[in-house]
Formats: structure tokens, sequence, C-alpha cells
């Protein structure tokens, strides 16, 4: 694996940092009704609530922009958040892996190597010692995605309430490094 403390990539995907200007690449991606409400977030609606969701979620040091090499298109995104979950609770050496895929992309085993390509890229340079990751119950592909990649089962939250104000089961897996 390439990789340094802001970059790092598989085999046909590229990890860097989010930009201002990568908005209209963003916005055309998150604005597709299949993407955002497994994550549990309304899709996107326009391009200034795009800037903004860049502009104070995404862009920051641990949260990265999935290329896909071949074309160079950006196709989602990946997090490697602080641990959110107060039964979790932050942890020395511990964070929280979130993503999401463009529609487009979905099916073609992007995720998985993502995935798999982030916790190399957070064992083996970040040094971590665990990551969460978890999904909600109606998003059977983001657990077969955890499954693959060797998550083990945590716990699971009944009745979480989601971004968009719906009730759900939030189940918590985790992976030793």
């Amino acid at each position: 694996m390439k990789a340094d403390k802001y970059t790092y990539e598989t085999e046909r995907l590229r990890f860097r940092p989010w930009e201002m200007g990568d908005a209209d690449a963003c916005f055309e991606l998150s604005s597709d009704d299949r993407v955002g409400p497994p994550c549990g977030w309304e899709p996107n609606r326009t391009l200034e609530a795009t800037k903004e969701v860049l502009q104070n979620i995404l862009i920051n040091d641990h949260t990265f922009c999935i290329i896909e090499k071949e074309t160079g298109r950006i196709i989602g995104n990946m997090g490697i958040d602080d641990i959110h979950d107060p039964d979790i609770g932050p942890k020395e050496g511990e964070r929280e892996l979130g993503f999401w895929l463009g529609y487009p992309y979905w099916n073609k085993g992007y995720m998985t190597e993502a995935v798999l390509g982030t916790i190399d890229y957070c064992f083996n340079v970040l040094g971590l010692s665990k990551l969460w990751c978890g999904y909600f119950s109606y998003n059977t592909a983001s657990g077969r995605v955890q499954e693959k990649c060797g998550f083990k089962y945590a716990y699971t939250k009944e009745n979480y309430k989601t971004r968009l104000g719906t009730e759900v089961d939030l189940i918590q897996n985790y992976l030793d490094a």
C-alpha cells in the first residue's frame, strides 16, 4: 500500500482529504435519494447545501474522498472518526469508520476494497488498535461489507434515532489490529 498521513491507495482507488473544489462531484453523488437515507442522512438538495456539508463536516484530516483511479472521479466517502457512541466512548487508539458510495459504483466491490484499504491504513499507518463500524438494520449492504472485511459483532442498540428522525436498530461491529 502506498500511504502517508493524508493519502493512501488500493489497487483501484485513491483516498485524499476533501476540498471545496470537490463540491460538484460530492453534490452529484450525495443528492441521490439512494445514497444518504441508508446512512441515516437526507440527500443534499442544493449545491449550496453540499458546500456547507463539505465545509462543516467533510473537510478535516480524517475524512477522505474515494477516487476511482482509472477515471479520476470521486465515487464516495470514507471517514475515520472519533467514536460517537457513548456506550463505547472515545478511547485512545480506537476510531469508528463511516462510509458511503455513489449509486453508480454500487455492486462493483469498491466499498469492500475501500474498507480493507482503510483498515490497513488505520492499523499500519495511523497505528490504531481497534476500529468500530456500525450500520442500520435496514442497510444490509453495509453489514455485508463489514462482515467481508472481518468486523465482529459487538452489540445492537435498539430504537436508535437517526438524523432523519426515524428509529432503527443500530448494529455495532469492531475489528482489532
